[in-house]
């Protein structure tokens, strides 16, 4: 009761319950000291209301002290409401902190993974293109391996069939075997220390040699004007071969038939 008044809507167990002590208010107490008669232990709630109204009189600022104390409540409301706000917005932040700074390690692992792959792949096509050079440099190697045995091979049958026509004097095909066997060895001109090849032009030069000889003479031996026609259809072969053996010959051989009709 307060002077004589009974506190409405509380019963007589709330307040025994109010003015019990709690172990938990002693220990807030000890690490938080407060003047607040609120955070006293052993706090008595009809004490409090009997203080701020001693006497009859005063109940009639019963409103007012009520008014006053809403207002304080909802000042006390606002501000644990601000405080849980702030900390929920601050664990929340920290939390959107860790989530962000995970999210960009993994986007810094991702990218150096990404950058180690690039290197690898890089390094392998660099591999690769240096394989596919060298197998181009094989490639053209054999190319040109395959090409010159191959024109070898033909210059080789050309001076046997050379010889033979110059033995049987078929001088119109030696003319012509002539110029295959003059363009094949201008590819070998390189070739020079090669045993095989050097033995080859050789024979090539003894070959022509032997032959502006021979030419030579069957012009000397048959040409005139009672010459059979047998005789002017070989020289007219003849002429081939001379045409085919180069300007020094023809040049030898109208020296050598002017002297001889002026003579």
């Amino acid at each position: 009761k307060i002077a004589g008044f009974q506190l409405a809507g509380m019963s007589q167990d709330a307040l025994d319950a109010a003015r019990r002590p709690s172990l938990i208010d002693s220990a807030i107490a000890e690490v938080l000291p407060s003047e607040d008669p609120f955070d006293v232990s052993g706090f008595d709630a009809v004490s409090l209301i009997n203080k701020f109204f001693p006497s009859d009189v005063s109940l009639n600022s019963v409103e007012s002290t009520c008014e006053r104390l809403n207002i304080k409540m909802s000042q006390i409301d606002s501000e644990i409401l601000m405080a849980v706000e702030h900390q929920s917005s601050t664990t929340q932040a920290q939390q959107d902190l860790d989530v962000a700074n995970e999210s960009h390690q993994k986007l810094v692992d991702n990218l150096m993974r990404i950058h180690n792959k690039s290197e690898m792949t890089e390094n392998i096509v660099r591999e690769i293109c240096a394989d596919i050079q060298n197998l181009d440099y094989a490639k053209r190697n054999l190319t040109s391996t395959i090409t010159a045995i191959r024109r070898l091979n033909m210059l080789e049958t050309a001076v046997e069939q050379l010889n033979l026509m110059t033995t049987e004097r078929a001088y119109r095909e030696a003319a012509n075997l002539l110029e295959a066997v003059s363009q094949l060895a201008k590819n070998f001109e390189s070739y020079r220390r090669v045993e095989k090849i050097c033995e080859l032009l050789a024979t090539v030069r003894a070959l022509r040699s032997h032959l502006q000889a021979q030419v030579f003479e069957e012009f000397k031996m048959h040409i005139g004007a009672d010459m059979s026609d047998e005789a002017a259809a070989m020289l007219a072969d003849a002429a081939q071969v001379v045409t085919a053996l180069g300007p020094p010959l023809v040049a030898k051989l109208l020296h050598w038939f002017c002297d001889r009709e002026l003579a």
